[in-house]
């Protein structure tokens, strides 16, 4: 079984001590340290609340343009008997739903108290150490079940991206990946990513527009203007082509041989110096 697909894909690294995803950067810069504040305020204690800052474990968009981000934290209180022996230990799950305006400025909390919430995560985790284990077809299948039911939980669908994109499964990916961006517009690494599988389904002009809008998250982005390179050499668009490979190459990014040869078969150089 194929372990990647051709191509330069972008991992939208995720890890279980802190779960990031390609619109990390965003969300930090959108719940600044007042935000943990009011986090605070609420009753979440801070060190839980900055371990997990960053990492929603859903997106959604709301009507009028905003976003609601929500997180888990897993709560326990300890029950004492009499005499001052632990009698048991409640454990619990706590949801913390975060409300976005279109100013980007947060609007509102709500604290829920979310068994489910919190099993989703603990489904999560397990088609996590799964993938990690190399066991793609049991991670893709809890995945599956968690997505059916909590179809806005955009890590999950982020892992099941990339497992799809190892299976070499390149429709089922790009769907998942319109899903997150869908989500998140911002996100350059997951619009990337679709380029890249565009190309490889042989729709040259699906994958310019998906790397130009990675580029219009973030102009700089090397590798998007390495690989959209490719995508125009293909279209016989020799100008373009150079033309991101000159930024791709002012940007830091390092043409390896296999790139340098697609493009040399398009009819397109590329220099080690810029």
């Amino acid at each position: 079984m194929p372990n990647q697909m051709p191509g330069k894909l972008v991992a939208l690294t995720i890890s279980i001590s802190l779960l990031v995803v390609g619109c990390e950067a965003t969300i930090k810069n959108r719940l600044s340290d007042d935000a943990i504040k009011q986090f605070v305020s609420i009753g979440m204690p801070e060190a839980k609340v900055r371990e997990v800052m960053g990492d929603p474990l859903e997106i959604e968009l709301l009507p009028n343009g905003g976003k609601k981000l929500s997180y888990s934290f897993k709560m326990s209180n300890v029950k004492k008997g009499a005499f001052g022996n632990v009698k048991e230990t409640e454990k619990w799950s706590e949801r913390v739903d975060v409300f976005i305006g279109t100013s980007g400025r947060v609007d509102r909390y709500e604290k829920i108290r979310s068994d489910e919430f919190g099993a989703a995560f603990d489904l999560f985790r397990q088609a996590n150490a799964a993938n990690t284990q190399g066991d793609l077809k049991k991670a893709l299948a809890m995945l599956n079940k968690l997505l059916d039911s909590n179809p806005n939980y955009l890590m999950a669908r982020v892992l099941r991206a990339g497992i799809y994109t190892r299976l070499e499964n390149r429709e089922a990916a790009a769907e998942d990946y319109k899903i997150i961006v869908k989500s998140d517009p911002g996100n350059a690494i997951a619009y990337h990513n679709l380029g890249v599988i565009y190309y490889e389904m042989g729709d040259t002009e699906a994958s310019i527009q998906a790397f130009n809008e990675a580029l219009r998250s973030q102009p700089n982005y090397a590798v998007s203007q390495a690989y959209r390179a490719r995508s125009f050499a293909k279209q016989g668009k020799e100008a373009l082509a150079k033309m991101d490979i000159t930024s791709a190459q002012q940007n830091g990014f390092v043409f390896d041989k296999k790139l340098k040869d697609e493009l040399k078969m398009y009819g397109v150089e590329t220099s080690d110096t810029v």
